[in-house]
Order: structure tokens, then C-alpha cells, then sequence
């Protein structure tokens, strides 16, 4: 009983051992997530799905001590977004990016596995993902599953750059105060044809925003001729380029500099409002929606089913 106390001791230390080393077991590796869709469209995913997927290497990385890197430099994003171009690009630069498909819903993509045999091997690795964050679904909308540490990085990546700041602060002084927004969200092939007002969808859009609608709302939107036939019926509030609908496309998709900045200016018009009320014509809600709720604490409502 006497040697007990140096039993434990000893237990201890090792204990304290085995954790260090695995708490170390990656430390100098490195996982760049690389954005390139200027040179590669392939495997380019929209702004929201780029977010969530920053997040969801940034958590694996904080996780297992593994040192993280985002580099946008060859992305349209990298031409309105401060803090993903970085001095290691020439590192970067023609290195074979591998690419991590993560299904909605899904853990099929085996994200973690494919990481840790990757690292197991080498010390710097280069990808691309859509991976969601802990607790996520890919497909619903949860409250509270961002910790702050995460927020302050999605809010760090997403910073505008100076120029573009000045220009939401200029539209935002056109929107009426304490604005709320009302977006709906058709399916990608608008971006390409327009919906027009004798679709079911577009019809039934059109309802839910008559009966819910405030006068402080601003509405957004992937159809022109929805803002457009809303603004000559309801009078509602859009966010416009020199009197006219602003244009906007798919962020991860195009490389329009003008659409994209006018996609920008939407995202960070959402990320200063009172709340938001969304509906989508898919079956899961819109990533360019849900992730600057999630970021910027904005209470967002989804419309009943239409």
C-alpha cells in the first residue's frame, strides 16, 4: 500500500504522455483548402457551400493540431474578400488540388478518414471540399452550432475588402432602417432562364411574400422577373445598381466581376439585417442564406411550405 501513491504517479505521467503525443501526432503539418474557380470550374462550389467548408477543415484542423490555410488567390472571391490571398500562393500555384465531395446529409464522403491517411502520409496536403461543420446536416437550419471561436474565423475570411465596404455601406443607406429581408430562392437554372409569373413556383413565392411582407422589408432573390413583378405589385424594397435590378449569378459559377460584386453586397446587406424569412424551391435551405445567419447572429424564419 505504501508504494500506492507512486503507483498513481506514475499511472499519471503516462497518461499525461499518451495525451501530449496524441494531441501532437500532427503538428507541423499543413492542410491548405484552396479556392480556384478562375482556373478551374470544375469543383467550384457556391459562396455558401465555400463557407461551410472553411469552417468544417478550420474545426478538423483546430481539432488535431494541425496547422490551416485558405488561399483564394485564383478565385473570384479572392478579388472582394480581405483575408484568403496569401503570400504562400507561389506554394500553392499548379499543385494538384484534390477534391472532397461531401453529399447533403450525408457522411459518406468520408472526410476525416481520407484527411488522416493523407496526413499519415505527408506533411502538407492541398484540397478542396463542400464538407458541413460539426452538427450540421447540410440541409436544415440549426441555431447555436457555431461556437464563437468559430464565428470569429467565418467572420475574419468573409471581411471586404475596403472598397467593397464603402459600397454596402452606400446601399445600405437606401434601404429602409432597421431592415428585415425576404428571400426566395428558385433553383439554379434561373440564374441562366428566368422564371416567369405564370409557374406554379413563382406563384406560389408570390403569395407567401403578399401575406408576409413588411413595409421595412428588402427582398432578394435569384429571379429578376420575381424582384421586378414584386416591386410593380407590392412596391417592396430591392437592392438595385443605378435605378435598375441590380444582376446577380452564382458566385462559385461565374466570373462576371460586376454580378459577383452585386452577389457580395447582397450577402453582407444579409448579414446586417434585423432578421430574415426564407424559402427555397430545393429541398434544403440556401447556403448563402443560412451561413451569414449563422456568422452575424441574424434570427432567421423559414416560410411554411409552399
Amino acid at each position: 500500500m505504501r508504494n500506492r501513491p507512486i503507483l498513481i504517479y506514475i499511472v499519471c505521467i503516462i497518461s499525461i504522455c499518451i495525451l501530449f503525443m496524441y494531441s501532437n501526432i500532427y503538428r507541423n503539418k499543413t492542410i491548405y483548402l484552396v479556392w480556384k474557380n478562375l482556373i478551374d470550374k470544375s469543383k467550384s462550389n457556391g459562396f455558401g457551400d465555400k463557407i461551410r467548408s472553411a469552417i468544417a477543415t478550420y474545426q478538423f484542423c483546430r481539432e488535431n493540431n494541425v496547422r490551416f490555410v485558405l488561399d483564394g488567390t485564383d478565385d473570384i472571391c479572392g478579388k472582394f474578400l480581405k483575408n484568403i490571398t496569401t503570400n504562400e500562393y507561389p506554394l500553392i500555384k499548379n499543385k494538384k488540388v484534390e477534391h472532397i465531395e461531401c453529399p447533403n446529409n450525408s457522411k459518406s464522403c468520408n472526410f476525416e478518414y481520407k484527411i488522416n491517411k493523407k496526413l499519415d502520409k505527408t506533411s502538407v496536403i492541398f484540397i478542396s471540399t463542400n464538407k458541413c461543420p460539426n452538427n450540421d446536416d447540410c440541409i436544415s437550419y440549426k441555431k447555436n452550432i457555431l461556437s464563437r471561436d468559430d464565428k470569429l474565423f467565418a467572420r475574419y475570411i468573409c471581411e471586404p475588402r475596403d472598397f467593397l465596404k464603402k459600397e454596402v455601406e452606400t446601399k445600405i443607406k437606401t434601404l429602409p432602417r432597421d431592415y428585415g429581408i425576404q428571400h426566395f430562392r428558385f433553383n439554379d437554372t434561373v440564374f441562366e432562364n428566368d422564371i416567369d409569373e405564370n409557374n406554379s413556383t413563382f406563384i406560389s413565392f408570390f403569395n407567401i411574400l403578399e401575406s408576409t411582407y413588411k413595409p421595412t422589408d428588402v427582398l432578394l432573390s435569384n429571379s429578376l422577373n420575381f424582384k421586378r413583378y414584386a416591386k410593380y405589385k407590392l412596391n417592396i424594397k430591392t437592392v438595385d445598381c443605378d435605378g435598375k435590378l441590380c444582376k446577380i449569378e452564382h458566385i462559385g459559377k461565374s466570373t462576371d466581376y460586376e454580378s459577383v460584386k452585386s452577389s457580395f453586397i447582397e450577402f453582407y446587406i444579409i448579414s446586417k439585417a434585423k432578421y430574415i424569412k426564407t424559402i427555397s424551391d430545393y429541398d434544403w435551405v440556401s447556403n448563402f442564406i443560412k451561413w451569414p445567419s449563422l456568422i452575424y447572429d441574424v434570427p432567421l424564419e423559414i416560410h411554411k411550405e409552399y
